[in-house]
C-alpha cells in the first residue's frame, strides 16, 4: 500500500529529519531516487522553509499537543521546478524511535482553479464597476438634459400662459385692443 499510493508518502526521523522511506509516487514526482532521498531532509525539498520555521510548524506534534497537523507549502523537484502541496503530518513511535509520517497531496490543480476563479472575480468586479460608472454618467446626462429642457420650455410656456390669461380676462371684442397693447 505504501508504494502503490498515488499520494506522496514520506517517513523521516524525528530528530535528524533524514528521510527513512519514501514511496514511489514521491520519488517519481520529485525526480529523486530512494537512495538520494535517504540522504535528504524535508527542508531540502521545501525551498521556502528554514529549519527554525519547520520546527515551529511541527512543534505541536513534538510537544504532544496535536495528533496530526496539516499545512500548505511548496515542494522543490530535482529539476528545479516547484509545485504546491498540502502536508498531513503525524508523529509515530516505532519501538524506541520516533518518526514522522507525511502524506502529501499535490494541490496544483486546486491552486490553478482557485487562481483562475479569483482572476474571473476580479475581471467581473472591474466590469461591474465600469457599468456602474456608465450608469452614473447616464443619470447625470439625463438630469442635465431635463434641467435644460425645463429651462428652455419655461420661458415660452410662461409667455403662452400670460397670453391665455389675458385672453381669458379680455373676452369681449371691444377689449381686444387691450390684449394687443398688453
Amino acid at each position: 500500500m505504501f508504494n502503490e499510493s498515488l499520494n506522496e508518502i514520506y517517513t523521516f526521523d524525528a530528530t535528524s529529519f533524514i528521510f527513512k522511506d519514501v514511496n514511489k509516487a514521491a520519488q517519481h514526482n520529485l525526480g529523486y531516487s530512494l537512495d538520494e532521498l535517504q540522504k535528504m531532509t524535508p527542508l531540502d525539498i521545501k525551498p521556502h522553509l528554514n529549519q527554525s520555521e519547520f520546527v515551529k510548524i511541527i512543534e505541536p506534534l513534538l510537544n504532544d499537543n496535536a495528533g496530526k497537523i496539516k499545512f500548505e507549502t511548496t515542494h522543490l523537484r530535482k529539476d528545479g521546478s516547484t509545485y504546491p502541496v498540502e502536508v498531513h503530518l503525524q508523529l509515530s513511535n516505532t519501538g524506541q524511535n520516533q518518526n514522522f509520517v507525511a502524506m502529501i497531496l499535490d494541490i496544483t490543480e486546486q491552486k490553478n482553479y482557485t487562481e483562475n476563479l479569483e482572476r474571473t472575480v476580479q475581471k467581473r468586479t472591474l466590469q461591474l464597476t465600469e457599468a456602474l460608472e456608465n450608469e452614473k454618467e447616464l443619470n447625470e446626462l439625463k438630469t442635465r438634459f431635463l434641467s435644460l429642457v425645463s429651462h428652455e420650455f419655461k420661458t415660452p410656456l410662461s409667455s403662452i400662459l400670460t397670453s391665455i390669461t389675458l385672453l381669458g380676462k379680455y373676452k369681449l371684442t371691444e377689449q381686444q385692443e387691450n390684449v394687443i397693447n398688453t
